[in-house]
């Protein structure tokens, strides 16, 4: 007797709820990742293991604070927050601010670092620092921040101009009517303008940058910055409140003595 070989059945697919598809997975609420220009709610950061960066390569990070949270551009809260920043900009550490900006609700920064895990670290501990500064000069308590910071590497010298130009210039972004520098920034300090040099020349609470595409890279896509660059949407949030709203802010420097 000829035995036959066994030949295994397939059978029909069940239908199933879950397993990655499109679309699915909860939908975002706006609460964590806020909303978009047009309104419409977008996902936090995601939580996944950061990728590995190269430390030639700076990188655009955001911190967003929760609704509710105090003003940011509060003179005292702004000043404050960058006598922080000094005090880091004396240390050498491994990941470093070479610009920011303070904006009501959220701070841009671009840094350097020589690893993931010192990108982490000096971005955690820098934003457990700003909380616990904001919280007291503001007389409040409780967490600060909305979600993980948000990290962008810049990798092309075009790349860091518009970076440069996002961060320096946001204040113009969110109806700032400062005429020189924002002052909640570390503009004054800046010596990349084409239209005037550094406003200040002391001690700065960032440091100077050491990445080719900061110190030099930028300038060889366009030059330096013009009076009449500034970030794509200018248009004003209609929000009260900011420093450079205020009378007489336009004159300001820099909030930070």
């Amino acid at each position: 007797m000829i035995r036959r070989a066994h030949r295994q059945l397939s059978l029909p697919k069940p239908p199933t709820w879950g397993g990655p598809r499109e679309n699915s997975g909860r939908k975002p609420t706006g609460q964590i990742g806020g909303y978009d220009h047009r309104g419409r709610p977008q996902a936090g950061v995601s939580h996944g293991t950061r990728p590995e960066l190269n430390p030639r390569h700076p990188l655009h990070v955001t911190l967003r604070a929760v609704n509710g949270s105090p003003n940011m551009r509060n003179f005292a809260i702004a000043r404050e927050i960058g006598k922080l920043l000094k005090r880091r900009a004396r240390r050498d550490l491994l990941c470093r601010v070479v610009h920011f900006t303070i904006q009501r609700d959220h701070i841009h920064m671009i840094v350097e670092a020589a690893d993931r895990i010192a990108l982490s670290r000096g971005v955690q501990g820098l934003a457990s620092g700003i909380a616990r500064v904001v919280n007291r000069t503001a007389g409040c308590a409780g967490g600060l921040w909305r979600d993980r910071y948000h990290a962008r590497p810049l990798r092309t010298p075009t790349e860091v101009r518009n970076c440069l130009i996002y961060v320096l210039r946001n204040g113009v972004k969110h109806g700032s009517t400062a005429l020189a520098v924002d002052p909640c920034s570390s503009a004054a300090w800046f010596d990349g303008f084409a239209d005037r040099t550094a406003l200040r020349t002391d001690a700065a609470p960032v440091v100077a940058p050491k990445t080719w595409l900061l110190h030099t890279g930028w300038a060889r896509a366009g030059g330096a910055l013009r009076a009449g660059e500034a970030p794509a949407d200018g248009s004003y949030d209609g929000r009260a409140g900011t420093c450079a709203d205020r009378p007489g802010s336009a004159r300001r420097a820099s909030t930070f003595s």
